[in-house]
């Protein structure tokens, strides 16, 4: 209730309680309607009523917080809800004057005692946070003109949600968690914090663990080392400070007084940092001297970099073993020889073969491959070799990734044979060679010819073992689409299709050939099922059918290289023309193939002294009236001359007839196609249904049926020998 202690100049008026909708009483000689039903709110008096109310209602604020009495109860009871002030309304004027008044005015109850005007307090989503920056250190991190402080930790959305609204959104006061603190920890203010704060620190952010898992400290210099700098926990897969050990190291540590307790510590291991060891060493001293361009690192010191390596290699700490591979895999630190000119070079691990014998007798000679140079007593031996096998460098052959030479025409062609030509989006091809194989493909012709038995032996030794070693999928590209949902479809590799179209394999001569044009048999290679399907070497049996027909196989591979695969090319290259094929002259009624004479020599010509053709077959589904000649055409139908549809010499069936002899049906016939309605399967009369009793489908006895046939032969030998 506030009431308006001196009322006298006002006697005229009857005091008034108004009592409103707001939740409180407000005492005061206000002038009311005739039937004392209503306060008029804007008769000028009350107007100034309200205001002089608003001002006595400051007072009572000033007063409150003289007593120490001006708490959080105290400002839930103030007129802090706009909803129930709109603007223009009696009261609004309370409204405003105490929004005014807590924005400007040192009235909000801080955390640590005493209050704070709105525009320098702030709201804390934790106490923890509230504990951890003092007022000072929250206005640095604000870069704030004046001190900034934490309100009362009694405003929280539990316990006093209107007025935390009201704070957050009629005065503007930030509320500030965890994780929008994290990103204004810069250097500068961490390195002007003490020791004992820093600790703190940790402490704090070790109960912030979803904050390390999700990766927002990584990039924040959190980690304090002797000196008293801040750096980062890692940069660029190297640590830049690490735990206090027993021995004293030359690395940045961080000093034990801010990792003294169990939650510090926590999270200084959860950013990744541990103690020193030889891992770290060879990480942070060496590696990164086989990372510059230009690599300087004479016998002796090389060898004791390789020591150093070797040692850190033994680790029995899987991670730091990881940690030791994956750095060596990015440096240039495997010094190697190139095997065509001898030239020396340093190398990553994955760019490099192992000096085997094999490896050696296989590229020797061959420009542009390397392998480990073993005139370095420190890379020999077996130790050395785990350690260079772990961090890429090989054996055998091994893929390495290149640029698929597919035509967009080649990727609809696998996407028809995968069912789903259509595509809505697509991956870009995966495809690969091997390492070395283009050049040594390129030098095997250099060779003679023993050198190239001897090569190729080598080279197929070293395919097979790919296949043992890195399963048939290395011999297989793959591309992927999208349409309707993800697809996928799988091409031969680069170096298949290489192996299949270069002249690598040598031939009873010992000159080169694609596999295509070498039995594979004539080799005396060791078989493998995966590469002899992947390289199409010549099948055997072409051989035979040539020798067979008078031709000798060397004549057919001159025509396959010389692309002449048809009868027109060949004749083209020889500059001549195709010579016409023969006519056959249409027979005549007395001749044709129902005159009983003609169908009999046509069957002993077809048959000889073999036994009788089988009876005629029925065509079950066949419903075409069966004529009582040869024909099935229209009364009168004649003979058909030669090449003509359902002549003696024709190729296709007719509309109107199929023979020439006189049919009795006068229905017309068009043409059908197997498995549509009043169409027919295609039946074979080679010994086919022999229990059938119906009668052709054509209206033809077998006799008629295997005279035409004979003819149909002679036309098809003629055309396609």
């Amino acid at each position: 209730a506030i009431q308006c202690v001196d009322a006298s100049p006002l006697n005229a008026f009857f005091p008034t309680i108004v009592t409103t909708h707001l939740g409180f009483l407000v005492q005061g000689p206000y002038r009311t309607t005739p039937s004392r039903d209503n306060v008029p709110p804007r008769d000028p008096w009350n107007v100034k009523l309200v205001r002089e109310t608003a001002a006595l209602l400051l007072d009572a604020l000033a007063a409150l917080k003289s007593r120490n009495l001006l708490d959080v109860a105290v400002l839930q009871c103030l007129p802090i809800e706009r909803a129930k002030y709109p603007e223009g309304t009696m009261f609004a004027p309370l409204f405003d004057a105490v929004r005014s008044a807590l924005a400007s005015e040192p009235l909000l109850p801080r955390a640590v005692g005493g209050w704070t005007a709105a525009k320098n307090a702030r709201l804390a989503r934790t106490q923890e946070l509230r504990e951890l920056l003092d007022s000072q250190q929250l206005a640095a991190l604000l870069d704030a003109p004046e001190e900034v402080h934490w309100l009362s930790g009694d405003i929280t959305r539990d316990t006093a949600s209107t007025l935390r609204n009201y704070l957050l959104y009629e005065l503007k006061v930030g509320e500030l968690t965890p994780e929008l603190i994290l990103p204004r920890l810069t250097k500068q203010f961490l390195e002007a914090q003490p020791n004992e704060w820093i600790l703190k620190l940790y402490e704090f952010l070790g109960g912030q663990s979803a904050l390390v898992r999700q990766g927002r400290v990584s990039n924040i210099p959190l980690v304090r080392v002797e000196d008293g700098t801040h750096v980062v926990a890692d940069s660029n897969g190297q640590p830049q400070a690490f735990l206090p050990s027993e021995v004293r190291t030359d690395f940045p540590t961080v000093p034990r007084s801010v990792c003294s307790t169990a939650k510090s510590l926590e999270f200084l291991k959860a950013l990744g940092l541990t103690e020193p060891d030889a891992v770290d060493d060879v990480v942070r001293n060496i590696i990164p001297k086989y990372k510059k361009e230009t690599v300087e690192a004479d016998g002796d010191e090389y060898a004791a970099d390789i020591k150093r390596v070797l040692n850190a290699f033994g680790t029995q700490h899987r991670g730091q073993r990881d940690k030791l591979i994956a750095a060596l895999k990015e440096a240039s630190f495997v010094m190697s020889v190139d095997t065509g000119d001898g030239a020396q070079y340093v190398s990553k691990p994955g760019e490099v073969y192992l000096a085997t014998e094999r490896m050696k007798e296989l590229f020797a000679g061959v420009a542009g491959v390397m392998l480990v140079d073993d005139s370095y007593s420190c890379l020999k031996g077996e130790d050395i070799r785990d350690l260079l096998e772990a961090c890429g460098v090989t054996r055998g052959l091994t893929p390495e990734s290149v640029k698929c030479e597919l035509t967009p025409a080649d990727l609809r062609s696998l996407r028809t044979k995968a069912g789903y030509e259509a595509k809505t989006s697509e991956e870009p091809p995966k495809d690969h060679t091997l390492r070395g194989l283009p050049e040594l493909l390129a030098f095997l012709p250099t060779l003679d010819v023993g050198g190239r038995r001897k090569r190729t032996n080598l080279l197929w030794d070293a395919l097979k073992e790919v296949d043992q070693r890195l399963r048939s999928g290395t011999f297989s590209g793959s591309y992927s689409w999208f349409y309707h949902q993800s697809r996928s479809a799988t091409f031969d590799a680069a170096f298949v299709r290489q192996l299949n179209t270069t002249a690598w394999v040598p031939d009873a001569d010992g000159t080169l050939q694609r596999p295509e044009f070498v039995v594979f048999e004539t080799l005396g290679w060791e078989e493998s099922p995966v590469l002899t399907s992947k390289i199409r070497f010549k099948p055997p049996i072409i051989d035979q059918l040539a020798l067979e027909a008078g031709i000798e196989p060397k004549v057919l591979e001159m025509l396959k290289k010389r692309g002449l695969t048809s009868v027109a090319e060949l004749l083209a290259a020889l500059g001549e023309e195709e010579e016409p094929e023969p006519t056959t002259p249409a027979p005549t009624p007395s001749e044709g193939t129902d005159a009983p004479g003609a169908v009999e020599d046509a069957l002993k010509n077809l048959l000889g002294d073999a036994p009788p053709p089988t009876p005629p077959i029925p065509d079950p589904t066949a419903k075409d009236p069966v004529g009582g000649g040869t024909g099935a055409g229209g009364p009168g139908n004649g003979t058909f001359p030669p090449g003509v549809n359902g002549g003696a010499s024709g190729r296709n069936r007719s509309q109107s007839g199929a023979g020439s002899g006189a049919g009795t049906a006068s229905t017309t016939r068009h043409p059908r196609t197997p498995g549509s309605v009043g169409g027919r399967p295609f039946i074979s009369y080679v010994a086919a249904h022999t229990e059938d009793e119906e009668p052709d489908a054509d209206g033809l006895d077998q006799a008629a049926r295997m005279a035409l046939e004979e003819k149909a032969i002679e036309l098809i030998l003629s055309g396609e020998p």
